[in-house]
């Protein structure tokens, strides 16, 4: 009987002795809704027990944590392991901060207050590994203590050195550092709608960091994503639940390609698949960016200013040169509506021509020295549907041109004469040339054109139709042995093989 009883009364009694014994050496208060005797190893198993702060707060909740009898006795010296426990984390004003679910660990807190935890959880999607080494756990709960952290997990590794402070929420002050060989599953891992890169570039960057009127401030931030290298500073909040990102840093490129801009097939990126707008749910952001140069595909311009932000589902961000005429661009996408709606103008001289159009178009046969102005609107919940409401306007100039697959004089010559089917190949050298079109509908209409090429110029008139990737296009030659004609050519049909023939009609 006497047994019995004992084996019913002692675990409530030890378990207010463990009790006590945290609130005096951590100011923790300890909760549980039962507990019961183990003999392998000998100690006490208790269910949903809890850890909370003076401000009732939880810091860590356990489906089972099981206590050997030493740190029963003395609340110090031996591992403490959970199972199916939750770690909490939380902002001055008293909003979770952050969490980490499932974690399966140890703990062992020495009589000198020192505390040394190891295990694995999860945040978010991401599993980890981690361990962390606490001066006092005392005075992490009052004036603060050094702190030594380090993580692991397939998608980055984390470490942490400096001071942790948690009676008035979650407070820090060390150096951070970060490393991952796949941004693109980091970022995905961090939040839905962030994997917004095409590939898996490495990341990583080391800075100081603190907690800071509510938020968390980096400084002094060196880092690598790809082959961009930046300096700087940052901030993170979360106001209202939502993350909040703010960016000022030095670069030495702004590389686009490596959110899949400026690498287009010669067909045209006009794809039917939906857009993916999740990114723009993900968090609101404000950037300054200074870089030595900006890189989209093979075209590079700079240096420059790359100024950005993303708010309640509306990006808009522009780049310009310090010289704003030889490179000014600024684009938004409004994501608020059923479906996203684009703006974009662009004033851009001495562009290679080549470069240029290869990487916004596709189209790598023409070279040479090309200015361009435009100012385009669409919208659209696909690149082919933003493609046919295309609208606006877009001026072209080229000098010093070269364009490969065709000879301007022989196609024109020949076609005066009878039919040619598609371009006829060689090399046209020395164009010079002037494009204006008006958008509507995604077809471009020439308001204003001509050119100029060896033994050949013109005048040109008529459509290009952007989502069909058609011409219709008229041309009057005037040919350099002096022949004088009225008569048209009419080059008609997909442009990249278009037939070419002449319009005798009165």
């Amino acid at each position: 009987m006497l047994l019995a009883l004992g084996y019913f009364v002692l675990p409530g009694v030890l378990a207010q002795r463990f009790a006590a014994a945290m609130n005096t050496m951590s100011g923790l208060a300890f909760t549980t809704q039962s507990s019961r005797l183990e003999f392998a190893p000998p100690g006490l198993v208790f269910d949903q027990a809890k850890l909370s702060n003076k401000a009732g707060q939880i810091l860590l909740e356990a489906e089972t944590l099981h206590v050997p009898f030493s740190a029963l006795t003395s609340g110090s010296g031996a591992a403490i392991r959970c199972e199916n426990a939750a770690l909490h984390g939380y902002a001055a004003d008293g909003r979770e901060h952050f969490s980490v679910a499932k974690i399966f660990g140890s703990s062992t807190l020495d009589s000198d207050g020192s505390l040394a935890v190891s295990g694995s959880g999860d945040i978010g999607k991401v599993h980890v590994i981690a361990e962390a080494t606490l001066t006092s756990l005392a005075r992490a709960l009052s004036e603060g203590s050094p702190i030594d952290f380090n993580l692991i997990s397939n998608a980055a590794k984390v470490s942490y050195s400096g001071r942790l402070k948690l009676n008035e929420g979650f407070d820090v002050a060390g150096t951070m550092s970060l490393e991952t060989a796949d941004a693109r599953a980091f970022f995905s891992a961090v939040g839905p709608g962030l994997s917004v890169l095409q590939q898996g570039w490495p990341l990583n960057f080391t800075a100081a960091v603190e907690t800071k009127d509510d938020m968390l401030s980096f400084s002094n931030i060196e880092g690598h994503l790809g082959g961009m290298k930046g300096l700087g500073n940052a901030t993170y909040s979360a106001p209202g639940g939502r993350p909040k990102l703010t960016l000022d840093l030095g670069m030495d490129v702004v590389d686009l390609s490596l959110f899949g801009l400026g690498s287009p097939s010669r067909e045209g990126p006009w794809r039917e698949t939906p857009f993916d707008l999740a990114g723009l749910d993900s968090l609101d952001a404000i950037w300054h960016i200074s870089s030595n140069a900006l890189r989209i595909g093979k075209t590079e311009v700079g240096p420059g200013e790359l100024d950005g932000s993303l708010k309640d589902r509306i990006l808009e961000a522009g780049y310009t040169t310090k010289d704003a005429q030889e490179f000014s661009a600024h684009f938004s996408v409004d994501g608020q509506g059923f479906q996203p709606a684009l703006e974009a103008s662009l004033a851009a001289a001495k562009l290679d021509g080549k470069s240029a159009l290869a990487s916004f178009t596709g189209f790598d046969w023409l070279a040479g020295m090309t200015s361009v102005s435009a100012k385009l609107s669409t919208s659209g919940d696909s690149p082919a549907a933003m493609i046919s409401k295309l609208a606006g306007t877009l001026d072209v100039q080229l000098t010093q041109g070269q364009i490969s697959g065709v000879e301007a004089a022989s196609l024109l010559q020949a076609a005066m004469v009878e039919p040619v089917d598609g371009w006829n190949g060689g090399v046209t050298e020395n164009v010079e040339a002037q494009v204006s079109f008006i958008f509507g509908d995604g077809i471009g209409t020439v308001q204003q054109g001509s050119f100029t090429a060896p033994n050949v110029s013109g005048k040109l008139s008529g459509d290009v139709d952007l989502l069909r990737q058609a011409l219709e296009m008229k041309i009057l030659p005037n040919f350099a042995n002096g022949t004088k004609t009225t008569v048209t050519i009419v080059a008609d049909g997909p442009w990249d093989a278009p037939k070419f023939l002449a319009d005798k009609s009165p």
